[in-house]
């Protein structure tokens, strides 16, 4: 009975991932910091509720098994041992135990998803994930027509409008003209926090896509495949729509590159049939047909997006935040400013700033070590890379969830979203203790 309740709750936690309901708890002196308030998601609840279901039925003798922990383990408990140990020199204090609380509670759904990995139905989980990753993409694309929210608040949508502050827009060129009063065109957001999660959580459900429709599960029925590439066009539609310069041109470039290693690693093994059978030949006519279409429909931000120079603000701004954070790193090196605490430190460094412009740092490694120290740091580096090199020495067939879990790491280099969102650090720890247990480090 507990197995049952367990998948349920977790191919409902994968559904709702990308919501962003929740509650507000905390908010320090009364006023709402995104980055300095205490929330309490949905998602939340449905974590605690699928671990209390998996201690449950492990202490009434249902899982009598015994844990083996790994060296990956034991990397992930020094990790959270730092982590807890920088609370002490934290400034907010509850805002740092907030935040190692919500570490402790990922570590545990990690841990969940590897001990647990042959016993999840991984093709359900599957079109459970592009299930989410449509009804985000239908969200997206119509913010990116209607250039304004849907309303949808249940669902956490933030209010979005071309011409907010704070909002995430392409500034059109000069004389583009456009739909907007501002001048500017709204990035998609679907209902999470930022284009670029958005961004990345359809990477995801289209890497999910490509497993199920080159596997086995749609056969060879042309009503199947054609619904699957039906969907896969609203993904990427909805991909475009985010204008994600970073994560758009990091994934086709990874993509392009991962199939020519492909390639060269089996070049005496295949075929050029192989390479362009039939639904191949349909997800490359699909994608050239959707980017063409996108093109037309968004061609103005599209070529104002395009438009790099050394002045761009997302470039001066990351320079900016990563100096301050090699700064607090410099200053605190040990311990750091204590989880979650980032935002009070910079804000109190920093006090003349626009508030506006109070964010963490845009590197996932370097606000890990400003928050919780460089042997925290370490210690996650570590567990990563045994993670990494032991799945791939022991499974070579694992070679494309370990790529797409390289491509999440490189982009944690131009990003926080791992770091500092609900939905970033689902999708981290959920990718991490897939690829944990498909390895079997156990």
């Amino acid at each position: 009975m507990n197995k049952k309740i367990e998948q349920f709750l977790f191919y409902l936690l994968l559904f709702c991932l990308p919501l962003q309901t929740r509650l507000l708890i905390y908010a320090p002196n009364g006023d709402f910091v995104e980055w300095s308030s205490v929330f309490f998601y949905l998602t939340d609840g449905l974590i605690l509720l699928l671990l209390a279901s998996w201690a449950v039925g492990y202490c009434l003798g249902q899982r009598m098994e015994k844990f083996k922990f790994s060296f990956v383990d034991y990397c992930l408990g020094v990790f959270l041992v730092f982590a807890g140990l920088s609370v002490c020199v934290a400034v907010d204090k509850t805002l740092a135990v907030y935040h190692w609380l919500r570490l402790l509670e990922l570590g545990g759904l990690f841990y969940f998803v590897k001990v647990n990995w042959q016993k999840i139905n991984w093709l359900m989980a599957g079109f459970v994930v592009v299930a989410s990753g449509l009804v985000q993409s239908v969200i997206a694309i119509g913010q990116a027509f209607i250039q304004h929210d849907l309303g949808l608040r249940w669902l956490g949508e933030t209010v979005l409008g071309p011409y907010f502050n704070g909002i995430a827009v392409v500034p059109l060129l000069s004389g583009a003209g456009g739909p907007t009063s501002a001048g500017s065109w709204l990035r998609a957001y679907g209902t999470l926090p930022h284009p670029n999660v958005l961004a990345i959580f359809l990477v995801g459900v289209i890497a999910v896509w490509l497993m199920i429709y080159f596997s086995k599960a749609p056969g060879e029925s042309r009503d199947a495949i054609a619904g699957l590439l039906l969907v896969y066009a609203l993904l990427l539609f909805a991909f475009y729509c985010t204008f994600s310069r970073i994560i758009i041109g990091g994934t086709t470039i990874f993509a392009v590159l991962g199939w020519l290693v492909w390639c060269f690693l089996n070049r005496h093994t295949i075929h050029w049939r192989t390479l362009f059978k039939q639904k191949t030949v349909y997800f490359l006519l699909v994608t050239f047909m959707v980017s063409l279409i996108w093109l037309g429909a968004f061609h103005l931000p599209a070529l104002a997006r395009l438009n790099f120079s050394t002045d761009d603000q997302a470039i001066t701004e990351r320079l900016y935040y990563n100096s301050i954070g090699g700064g607090a790193v410099s200053l605190r090196p040990w311990l750091g400013v204590g989880p979650g605490n980032f935002v009070n430190w910079f804000m109190v460094t920093q006090p003349d700033l626009p508030f506006w412009f109070y964010q963490p740092i845009h590197n996932f490694y370097l606000l890990l070590a400003a928050e919780v120290g460089l042997p925290a740091l370490l210690a996650m580096l570590f567990f990563l890379g045994n993670l990494v090199f032991s799945g791939a020495a022991k499974h070579p067939g694992l070679s494309f969830n370990l790529a797409l879990l390289l491509f999440f790491l490189f982009l944690g280099l131009f990003d926080h979203f791992f770091w500092t969102t609900q939905q970033g650090q689902l999708i981290y720890w959920l990718t991490l203790g897939y690829v944990g247990g498909r390895a079997k480090l156990l």
